[in-house]
């Protein structure tokens, strides 16, 4: 009974991260360049350090700069030097190139609009927190 609910939980597992990750969902832009998009949006107001976004985003210092290298190089993000403490450098989004992010944010808040009115609000909050929950469990596990 176990291993078949295991197998179940897996299949729907791939079958939500295959649908994320997929090209449509990301098709201005590399999946990593994306999220890293996302958290300097959120943490527009915050000085944000690479380590900060390894940490969220579970990867590599060696991946990371990889990303941040070739998001500088489309001019997505700039890095800014503390002026307090001369070891540290922030990242910052580019402005004029947020349009980029925008609009894939706008497109990706329409399918998960779509997702919600076929759900409801009872259900997608209990999706939204059962994500996060599964999300914490996993980290858990796997740290």
């Amino acid at each position: 009974m176990k291993n078949e609910i295991n197998e179940k939980v897996l299949t729907s597992w791939l079958n939500m991260t295959t649908a994320i990750n997929n090209d449509k969902m990301t098709s201005s832009l590399p999946f990593n360049e994306a999220m890293v998009c996302r958290y300097l949006y959120q943490h527009a107001s915050e000085h944000v350090i690479a380590s900060q976004l390894c940490e969220w985003l579970g990867m590599q210092k060696s991946q990371m700069n990889r990303t941040i290298m070739n998001m500088e190089k489309k001019n997505l993000i700039h890095r800014v030097r503390n002026e307090e403490d001369r070891r540290q450098i922030f990242l910052v989004l580019n402005d004029e190139m947020m349009e980029i992010y925008r609009k894939q944010h706008k497109h990706i808040l329409r399918i998960i609009d779509a997702i919600c009115d076929e759900l409801g609000e009872e259900k997608s909050n209990e999706v939204a927190g059962l994500f996060e929950q599964v999300a914490m469990i996993a980290k858990e596990v796997i740290d």
